[in-house]
């Protein structure tokens, strides 16, 4: 499964369906922004949140190398979904290529303890062996 969506605000998403470890994990290659604009009107609902229900998938992964900006809207919409994942499914997210100040931001606010940082695919395939 790969699709590609694209707005006029500049936000594209690339969904790939990988098996990691006989596991499906839900990738998102994330491009430009995820904030108050793409979060508007539950654009990113519509996108991400149905396609993990879609999926029917416990393990979800963020390419964040493209991503150009997040703010509290769009850090709240990750909550949310790491909550949703995690309570219904005992899901995880997993995240990748997240800069330097975006890391600084998710260490600030705490965020690290409902997210694993990753530098490779491979780190999920280890993440879901080691649990």
């Amino acid at each position: 499964m790969e699709d590609i969506y694209d707005d006029e605000r500049g936000l594209r998403i690339q969904t790939t369906m990988k098996q990691m470890d006989d596991l499906d994990v839900l990738f998102f290659d994330v491009t430009g922004s995820i904030d108050t604009h793409t979060c508007s009107i539950h654009l990113l609902d519509n996108i991400i949140s149905l396609k993990v229900q879609e999926a029917d998938v416990k393990y979800v992964a963020f390419n964040m190398a493209e991503l150009n900006h997040i703010n509290s809207t769009g850090i709240g919409f990750l909550i949310k979904l790491a909550d949703n994942l995690k309570n219904d499914k005992d899901g995880t997210i997993f995240m990748r290529n997240i800069d330097e100040d975006k890391e600084h931001l998710f260490d600030m606010m705490g965020l690290w303890r409902l997210f694993v940082k990753i530098d490779a695919d491979q780190d999920i395939a280890d993440h879901l062996q080691a649990s």
